[in-house]
């Protein structure tokens, strides 16, 4: 459901519920109640608990999503320590093989 609101020109705001918002970001509710929750995206919260988006802000966070730049929506996560750089290495089945060979070579 959405909420009118008075914006700061004395307008009214017609303000979007969790579930519209999700909808047009295309993203599932609890991602937009994690990201309201963490700062990613502003939100009003009512006398019930209740959030409330504006449209603006559903449109600026919708063009980060879209069009984020180069790893900008990462540099923020890490920025607010929510996410942590780690550089990761998996084997493959290949490499397992070729390393069985050279530690084979090594022990001769």
């Amino acid at each position: 459901m959405s909420a009118p609101a008075t914006g700061d020109s004395g307008v009214a705001v017609k303000l979007l519920g969790t579930c519209e918002a999700a909808r047009i970001l295309g993203v599932h509710r609890n991602t937009i109640r994690h990201w309201a929750q963490n700062g990613i995206l502003r939100a009003r919260v009512l006398p019930t608990g209740a959030r409330r988006f504006d449209p603006d802000e559903v449109e600026r966070v919708g063009a980060q999503i879209h069009d984020p730049g180069p790893l900008d929506v990462l540099a923020d996560l890490e920025a607010r320590g929510l996410v942590k750089r780690e550089l990761t290495f998996h084997l493959t089945p290949e490499g397992r093989v070729i390393l069985a060979g050279l530690e084979g070579e090594a022990g001769s």
